[in-house]
């Protein structure tokens, strides 16, 4: 009898061992989600990443400053859009503006983009324009709980930001945003390493913060006072340091830096020493590469008789990191029986002259 017992026993377990087998195989080939890098954050709380990856990774919480909010691969889309689900603006705390950062891989931020009320809360790309991202930061307003996914919708595929209201303090709002440089890259080294911003209340400044790169040009305002003694609210605005040759101005709690970066030019002269083409061996045309500090810049030129065997490079850097660029040219087509030389009559204007030589074959 109790032999009969344990091999019942013992039936019973294998089976229970096989049925947890057979699970856990079902729960691992789980298909991962076709929506693409839904996420979901709060401003008043730690919010949580989840994943059907079979190795998801821990939870991880993130301030109250700008919501990070992971996507698990590279994304693109073509459109921008954001919907508010808050009864209509009932507590009337919606801004009229919502500033995003679609960061690209390396933690590479790309222009901010703003959306406003004004065009439906909404940005299309152009025929040949797309974003491509990892990653979405967004600097929502106090109280809102944020998701995101990317959807296709008309053949589109688009980001899709929805917004659900959960409640915030009615007494106190939060300034925030980043300091954006638009200086091609600061190729004059004009840009300082850090700024002052500045917070105004009623015009009148309240507060300031000094931001620099190590901040990653964000700045912060908290818990302050959305009514003044008398019951009025209150209007916040931002200023930053005033800073030569940039010209500031101020969207959507962005402080926008625009300078102008100074550009020269080049000429080139092609000339031909050899008897008004006596030999017939000068070729229709000859390709030209422009070189940046030694390094090949753009695409190679052609010269001929239509343009008369001329050509100016327009609108270059003329610094770059501070220090000047060093422009040259070289003539890339080999071309038999001519040798060829090179002569600078003026800063960036070169005359390249081959010179016919029936010994010289190259």
């Amino acid at each position: 009898m109790m032999k009969k017992m344990n091999l019942v026993v013992g039936g019973l377990l294998t089976f229970l061992i096989v049925i947890l087998f057979i699970f856990q195989i079902f729960q691992n080939d789980l298909p991962e989600s076709t929506v693409l890098g839904s996420t979901t954050s709060e401003t008043k709380a730690a919010y949580f990443l989840t994943s059907k990856k079979k190795n998801p990774e821990l939870p991880h919480a993130v301030s109250n400053k700008a919501m990070n909010l992971s996507a698990e691969d590279n994304q693109t889309c073509k459109v921008i859009q954001s919907e508010w689900k808050d009864n209509d603006n009932e507590n009337g705390i919606r801004p009229n503006n919502l500033m995003i950062e679609l960061i690209g891989e390396s933690n590479a931020a790309i222009t901010p983009v703003v959306l406003k009320n004004e065009e439906n809360w909404t940005i299309q790309g152009g025929d040949s324009d797309e974003w491509t991202f990892t990653d979405v930061k967004a600097y929502t307003p106090a109280g809102y709980r944020l998701n995101y996914e990317v959807i296709q919708q008309e053949q589109q595929a688009v980001l899709m930001l929805t917004l659900n209201y959960t409640g915030a303090d009615p007494d106190t709002v939060k300034i925030e945003g980043r300091q954006i440089w638009q200086d091609g890259d600061n190729q004059d080294a004009l840009r300082p390493q850090s700024m002052k911003i500045r917070l105004l209340a009623n015009g009148t400044e309240v507060a300031s913060e000094r931001t620099g790169e190590q901040e990653g040009w964000h700045y912060s305002f908290t818990n302050l006072p959305k009514l003044d003694a008398t019951g009025t609210e209150i209007s916040y605005s931002l200023s930053g340091e005033e800073l030569p040759d940039y010209n500031t101005t101020n969207a959507a709690n962005m402080l926008v830096s625009t300078y102008i970066p100074k550009t020269t030019t080049f000429i080139l002269e092609k000339k031909w020493e050899d008897g008004e083409n006596r030999a017939n061996a000068r070729p229709a045309n000859v390709q030209i590469q422009l070189y940046a500090n030694d390094e090949k810049f753009g695409s190679p030129i052609t010269l001929n008789d239509a343009n008369q065997w001329q050509y100016t490079w327009e609108n270059l850097a003329l610094n770059q990191k501070g220090s000047e660029v060093n422009y040259t040219v070289k003539e890339t087509t080999n071309v038999p029986y001519y040798t060829k030389t090179i002569e600078e009559t003026d800063k960036n204007t070169v005359i390249l002259t081959s010179t016919y030589d029936s010994t010289v074959k190259n």
